[in-house]
């Protein structure tokens, strides 16, 4: 095994590349894996249909328990693809529970799907289960409600149409992971989790199966942390003028 580098997209199997890391290699994990929706309409590049969800889910859990030292953050919808895989996954760490989150989404997309007169329910929220191996009180570096409310995500990525929102990402990298810390997320995808590590200086790691999808996320990362370093020199910048310190030469 070995000490991970910070700040680093791995490419290859999230499961191969974690069993090679150190126990509390990192501080918190947060992540949003497939939903094994089956019917590929979300993935250019990846085909979203494991054929036992349950022991994938089973087993990226462990290596991040095994990996991380304090929250585990794992978000997964629950819908008709994957329902039972994901009770009975939820109840398998049920020791390790430490709470839950609600993202309720303001205007999700509508359930379209009809039978014998009937429409399917309009899936409005997903969950974000935070497990830890303290097992001990769900708490944040804030005073903060266990949901959030906002719209779905209105960017787009091409070949990739399930890019978590950067404000949800924003909310969890904030309020749930050690300041200054590491967080790790074996699904990295077009890197959202990396953007708001930059947006709270948090250091990352990313694990990614599809190259094109780490190309993405390293362009992305690399654009946030130089707009970052731009607005911090402006702010310096201006402190120094209004303190009368600015130098004009």
């Amino acid at each position: 095994m070995s000490i991970p580098q910070l700040n680093k997209i791995y490419l290859g199997d999230c499961l191969e590349v974690l069993k090679t890391f150190d126990n509390d290699s990192f501080d918190d994990a947060f992540t949003s894996p497939p939903y094994n929706r089956k019917v590929g309409d979300k993935y250019k590049y990846y085909k979203d249909n494991v054929s036992d969800y349950y022991k994938l889910l089973c087993d990226v859990t462990s290596e991040l328990l095994r990996v991380t030292k304090h929250n585990v953050i794992i978000n997964i919808q629950s819908m008709v693809d994957n329902k039972r895989d994901v009770a009975l996954w939820y109840a398998h760490f049920a020791d390790y529970i430490k709470g839950r989150v609600v993202w309720c989404k303001t205007n999700p997309q509508p359930g379209n799907n009809e039978r014998n007169g009937l429409r399917s329910v309009t899936n409005a929220f997903e969950d974000f289960y935070v497990f830890g191996k303290d097992n001990t009180d769900f708490v944040a570096n804030q005073r903060v409600a266990n949901y959030l409310l906002t719209p779905i995500n209105s960017k787009h990525f091409e070949g990739h149409g399930a890019v978590m929102k950067e404000e949800v990402a924003d909310f969890f990298i904030d309020n749930f992971t050690t300041r200054g810390g590491a967080v790790i997320d074996p699904f990295f995808g077009c890197g959202t989790t990396g953007v708001a590590c930059v947006h709270f200086k948090r250091s990352y790691v990313g694990i990614e199966l599809i190259e094109k999808y780490k190309e993405m996320a390293e362009n992305r990362i690399y654009n946030e942390t130089s707009k970052q370093s731009l607005f911090s020199s402006i702010s310096e910048n201006l402190d120094d003028y209004t303190q009368g310190s600015f130098d004009f030469s």
